[in-house]
Parts: structure tokens; sequence; C-alpha cells
């Protein structure tokens, strides 16, 4: 029995180790390769073990949903008949935004904007 409880206790010990913490990262619109910042960066905080982040500037920021998919992570936000997707490269930190307008169930246009992503630490 004192064996059985020192096992779980280093296996609850280890999963701790191993939880995922969250990711802070700040991405700027990048234009003909150079990258700038516009209304200053956008922050986007990655939360791992929820699959959940939060995008955007602070006042206007919710709680959201990503789907993973290979190297990737993908979310869309859907403004009336404009639907935005957004694919953020967990690698090379690149953020490809899509912005598709549809009027009357019919596509009309898609606009692409890229950013680069960088991690940030937390200052404490």
């Amino acid at each position: 029995m004192k064996k059985l409880l020192i096992l779980l206790f280093s296996i609850l010990i280890s999963q701790n180790s191993y939880s995922k913490e969250r990711v802070y990262l700040t991405c700027e619109f990048c234009s003909d390769d150079q990258c700038m910042e516009l209304d200053g960066s956008q922050t986007l905080i990655i939360f791992p073990d929820t699959n959940e982040f939060l995008f955007g500037p602070e006042m206007r920021r919710t709680l959201s949903k990503y789907s993973e998919f290979g190297d990737s992570i993908t979310w869309t936000k859907t403004l009336g008949s404009i639907s935005q997707e957004f694919r953020v490269n967990r690698i090379s930190g690149e953020m490809t935004e899509e912005w598709t307008n549809y009027i009357d169930g019919q596509f009309v246009s898609t606009i692409s904007y890229k950013s680069k992503c960088k991690k940030i630490e937390s200052l404490f």
C-alpha cells in the first residue's frame, strides 16, 4: 500500500511538470518582407491545455477555441457576410489572415494578410 501511494504521488507530480503553459505572442503585419506595427502589435495568448486563445486589442478580446492541423492552429471569425480565417504556424511564427466576402451565399472576394508572430516572455 505504501509503494502504491508513492507511485501515485510521483505520477501526479510528473503530470504537473509536463502541463502545457500559456504562450504569449506578439504579431506584426508584414508586407513585401518588411514587418511593421500597425496600431500597435497584436497580442495572441494561447492556452494549449484547453485549445483556447485570446487575440487582438485588450478591450475586444474574447476567449475562443482553435483547431490544430499539422504545425498550425486555425480559427474562424464571422462578421455578417465576411468570414475571417486565421492560421498560425507554430514553427515559423507566420500568421495568415484571410478575409472572404459572401453576398447572397456567393463567394465575392478574398483578401490575405501576413503577420510575423514572436514569442514573448511574461515579466513575472
